[in-house]
């Protein structure tokens, strides 16, 4: 359960994009974190924030279908 995941382990880059409701915005969740300055962003913002989200958990409400 507190191993990497197999996506980490061989060195997978994963992104999924996602929508803000509160204030519009695009959003990108990532396996990852860059390292140095921040590179331009093109109308999205990397969400990095105190609450760790794991990717598996958004892939799997972006996948989901409607009850």
């Amino acid at each position: 359960m507190l191993d990497t995941s197999y996506a980490t382990s061989i060195g997978a880059k994963i992104g999924l994009p996602m929508a803000s409701i509160s204030e519009p915005s695009a959003l990108l969740f990532t396996n990852y974190s860059g390292v140095g300055e921040e590179a331009v962003r093109h109308g999205y913002n990397v969400h990095r924030g105190p609450d760790d989200v794991n990717v598996w958990e958004v892939a799997r409400g972006y996948t989901a279908a409607p009850a």
